[in-house]
């Protein structure tokens, strides 16, 4: 995955398909629980917004992307040194869960249609639809 593909799709500059297509290989098996990341830098920061999120939930709602290439997209953001987000307001606040959920989902939420929907309605108005159900109860140690 390149930093500057996402960037430009957060931006409106790449369409989803471009984002899918970049996305392609940047996950590689190499072990029953190890999963390599590759991760082509940008050289400048980019400030996070729900409102990049909720575009790439768009785009596993609109079927473009697939619910698990959020945990590719959360993976690359919290790798990243150059995509930020200011953990002490609000909407800083619901980036990082949002992020912490998608890049572990092991321990955190399903990634499903489903749960795309409420991470989405998190984004936008901080209500929280999760339940029990929702969390991935097949994750082993």
């Amino acid at each position: 995955m390149h930093e500057s593909v996402l960037k430009d799709f957060f931006l409106g500059k790449a369409t989803a398909e471009e984002l899918k297509n970049d996305l392609t290989g940047t996950l590689a098996r190499t072990g029953k629980q190890s999963t390599q990341v590759g991760i082509v830098d940008m050289d400048s920061e980019f400030e996070v917004f729900p409102e990049h999120l909720i575009r790439v939930c768009d785009a596993v709602i609109s079927g473009t992307l697939v619910p698990h290439d959020l945990f590719t997209v959360g993976f690359c953001l919290m790798a990243s040194e150059n995509f930020e987000w200011d953990g002490d307001t609000e909407d800083g606040e619901r980036v990082a869960d949002t992020l912490n959920e998608w890049s572990a989902y092991q321990i955190n939420y399903l990634l499903t249609l489903e749960t795309t929907l409420k991470f989405k309605e998190r984004l936008v108005s901080g209500k929280d639809l999760f339940t029990d159900k929702d969390i991935n109860k097949n994750y082993e140690l």
